[in-house]
């Protein structure tokens, strides 16, 4: 029997002078997978609607919802932290679908980072 559990840790972040960033950080723990943690800030200006398919092969696609016109940078790591992709792009306001390709890596477990002027969305993803 898999028994899964889910941990939540929220915190702010005021460094940058504009206000405070509030986060929350949800850690998904497993019998037999390392524990995993996606960070989300808790803002109605960036969203990402989904992350899909999870696992997957080839590509993964992120839905993403702005509400302002803002510049992404997003980030593809491995588990040792090493950047394996990166862009930036600026977007206008509404919902982007943005594709990443992926099917030149190796079976394992990746995380994307989002980052945005409204904060950072980190959420992770299994290629087979």
């Amino acid at each position: 029997m898999l028994v899964t559990f889910q941990s939540y840790s929220v915190w702010s972040d005021g460094r940058e002078s504009q206000g405070p960033k509030i986060y929350v950080g949800i850690t998904s723990h497993c019998d037999n997978v390392t524990s995993t943690t996606d960070f989300f800030p808790i803002t109605d200006k960036i969203s990402l609607q989904s992350l899909f398919p999870n696992p997957t092969n080839e590509r993964v696609v992120l839905d993403i919802k702005l509400m302002q016109k803002t510049d992404l940078t997003i980030d593809l790591y491995d588990t040792q932290g090493r950047t394996i992709q990166q862009f930036t792009q600026t977007y206008a306001d509404g919902e982007h679908r943005i594709l990443l390709e992926i099917a030149d890596l190796s079976a394992g477990v990746y995380v994307v980072k989002i980052a945005s002027d409204f904060g950072v969305i980190s959420k992770h993803f299994v290629k087979e």
